[in-house]
């Protein structure tokens, strides 16, 4: 099992990027996609800590579909769930 240092991967991101990914602003956009999806909270939570690590690069944005697939998301919404993702994603990183 690989250990990750989510402290340290997070204090390296740039300040406006670590603000963006603790927002309540951006918390609240995944918990009413995750609701639009009739996700459970605990699946909420599970798509909100894979954006995180997309952010961090723990997770690589080819093996994102994977990534949200293993927490137990139906394959159609799967697909949603990868563009609302890379989208949020981009958001944090400040790319749009």
């Amino acid at each position: 099992m690989v250990n990750i240092d989510y402290k340290k991967l997070f204090n390296e991101l740039p300040i406006d990027v670590q603000n963006r990914l603790s927002s309540a602003d951006i918390s609240e956009k995944i918990y009413d996609f995750g609701k639009s999806m009739n996700l459970t909270d605990n699946k909420i939570y599970l798509l909100a800590e894979t954006i995180g690590d997309v952010v961090m690069g723990v997770v690589k944005d080819d093996v994102i579909l994977a990534s949200l697939g293993s927490i137990g998301i139906d394959s159609l919404s799967t697909e949603r769930a990868v563009g609302f993702t890379k989208e949020i994603v981009a958001e944090i990183k400040g790319l749009n």
